[in-house]
């Protein structure tokens, strides 16, 4: 016996809307793991970033140089936040 043929396509359509839709979980937890993978990367740059926080208002031109260094700093953690709350 051989299994109907009209039978496939049910299952096909039902596997197809099963995933077209992800659950609220993993939309939850995709957002979490963004965070959590990139969180890091943040710390290390403002980590590194922090000699230069330090040296610069010493130097001639310097806190024009800090300033800009904080700005970016600050937008890439605004982004940070915002894109894990989307």
């Amino acid at each position: 016996m051989q299994p109907e043929v009209s039978s496939v396509p049910e299952i096909q359509e039902a596997t197809v809307s099963v995933f077209a839709t992800p659950p609220r979980i993993l939309v939850a937890t995709q957002r979490t793991a963004i965070f959590a993978l990139v969180a890091p990367v943040l710390l290390l740059i403002t980590i590194a970033a922090l000699p230069a926080l330090v040296v610069l208002p010493f130097v001639h031109g310097g806190t024009d140089k800090v300033v800009t260094l904080l700005r970016a700093h600050s937008a890439y953690a605004r982004t940070l936040l915002t894109g894990s709350r989307k």
